[in-house]
């Protein structure tokens, strides 16, 4: 599997041939206090006043097609129904320590896990055009910023341009690789313009937040922006944190206890998030303007 998508890779890097300037461009950080590790040595600490003792994270707006969001690569999905009409064209690409850290198989999956909210509520569909391997440069040792501009540097190439026939907006760009700032997850433009910018660097903590931090970081493609840790809000896009001890997702038992974010957790977006990503073009007869829940 590894050696096919290698090649694949070599096949559309080749077959790109575009100058892009390298230029920076200020960045949106997505951390949380603490590495998103558990904790099962603090369960007979004291807690924290208005510790969540239990909660279950499990999307809601989960339908994975036969049970496995790996089945959604190559279909048009939907939700209630209503299709999926709006696609965001991406290539998702693994650095060799990814590869060898989740597999490409784990890395699809979550990608098609982080699309579920955009269909229910915006009817916008992840397309993955391509899967392909990038290096990371070994001899970085900060995630922001040095490793995000390695990544833009040589995965820039595919925004605007053709893979597989599909125009890409978005590239998503995973790496394994260890930095001192093991507290971050994700880095994406400030201002983004889709199809130029448009690159985000993820890094994967845990199997309950991993999809979390794909939608947070799709969000800043829409230009969306991070609500401040003081902003008592329940948003993709929240800094608010709260102490956890026992998570739940998809069935399985997290032993936290540790504070976090809820933009790592959170499924929905709030009002102020909500006029960035509805179909401000227009949207089909039978969808209301901007939520594609019913009405």
């Amino acid at each position: 599997m590894l050696l096919v998508i290698s090649l694949i890779s070599i096949a559309f890097q080749t077959s790109i041939d575009v100058d892009r300037e390298h230029r920076k461009f200020p960045l949106e950080v997505l951390a949380n206090p603490e590495p998103l590790v558990e904790h099962p040595e603090r369960e007979n600490g004291t807690l924290p006043e208005g510790t969540i003792i239990t909660i279950d994270t499990t999307n809601p707006y989960k339908q994975w097609y036969n049970g496995d969001p790996l089945n959604e690569w190559h279909i048009e999905e939907s939700y209630k129904d209503k299709p999926a009409w709006r696609k965001l064209n991406l290539v998702l690409a693994l650095d060799e320590e990814a590869v060898e850290k989740w597999g490409i198989d784990y890395a699809v999956r979550t990608v098609e896990r982080a699309d579920e909210a955009f269909i229910a509520h915006y009817y916008l569909d992840f397309r993955i055009r391509a899967v392909v391997t990038w290096h990371s440069d070994d001899s970085i040792e900060w995630f922001y910023d040095d490793l995000y501009w390695d990544a833009f540097e040589k995965l820039s190439q595919y925004l605007g341009n053709y893979v597989n026939g599909y125009k890409i907006d978005v590239v998503i760009a995973l790496t394994g690789q260890e930095t001192w700032d093991s507290n971050i997850y994700g880095l994406a433009p400030s201002f983004a313009i889709m199809g130029d910018n448009t690159l985000t660097l993820v890094r994967f903590a845990i199997y309950w937040a991993d999809d979390n931090i794909v939608q947070h970081e799709v969000s800043h493609m829409y230009n969306t922006n991070d609500h401040p840790e003081e902003e008592d809000v329940f948003c993709t896009m929240a800094y608010c944190t709260d102490y956890i001890a026992f998570l739940i997702e998809d069935g399985k038992i997290y032993d936290m206890f540790c504070n976090i974010r809820r933009a790592l957790r959170a499924y929905d977006w709030c009002e102020r998030c909500d006029p960035y990503l509805h179909c401000s073009g227009g949207c089909p007869s039978g969808y209301h303007h901007s939520h594609a829940l019913p009405v």
